[in-house]
């Protein structure tokens, strides 16, 4: 059975358009994937920090329906591709029957407490792929570029790049003249 993560939307999270501000989906998929990792074994409160750690590097989001104030957001987490240091989840997140958001968010392995890229651990490494063979995303997974044309990244910018202040940058993986 697919793991599922519930959101309650606060009123915070909504902008004056009454739905989920974009940004707030990233956090929800965060809080989403820590939930994710309890679901594989890992105490999250350790496990980053001792056993292993990862890094967000590339996100895709793909609204499909509003989420207003105090709605339910169920989340469905499942892998979507495993690589020898980095990984995919693909985030589906519905309110009942009706689709709202999908992300895809590649993630680096890390050496804990370092941003040193190194292989995904062996155990982590078996229970993501547990967890794949058994998604039904296995069979019919889309390309990154293909699940999502519409790209968001954030880079540090200034002077070190890690002042905390950032650009986001939008493209697409499809070309105007496919359009």
């Amino acid at each position: 059975m697919a793991f599922t993560h519930a959101v309650r939307v606060r009123y915070a999270e909504v902008d004056q358009q009454g739905v989920v501000f974009n940004s707030h989906w990233l956090t929800f998929f965060d809080e989403a994937c820590t939930r994710y990792m309890e679901h594989l074994g890992y105490q999250a409160s350790s496990a980053f920090f001792t056993e292993f750690d990862f890094m967000l590097v590339k996100a895709v989001l793909e609204w499909s329906g509003p989420a207003g104030f105090d709605e339910f957001i169920d989340i469905v987490v499942a892998p979507a591709r495993l690589g020898t240091s980095s990984f995919d989840l693909r985030y589906t997140a519905t309110i009942g029957d009706r689709s709202a958001c999908i992300g895809t968010i590649t993630y680096v392995s890390v050496v804990p407490g370092t941003h040193d890229p190194t292989p995904i651990p062996n155990e982590l490494r078996s229970r993501l792929e547990a967890e794949l063979i058994a998604s039904p995303l296995h069979s019919n997974t889309k390309s990154f570029e293909e699940a999502a044309p519409v790209v968001h990244t954030w880079a540090p910018t200034g002077k070190g790049a890690s002042n905390g202040v950032g650009c986001i940058s939008i493209t697409s993986s499809r070309s105007l003249a496919a359009a």
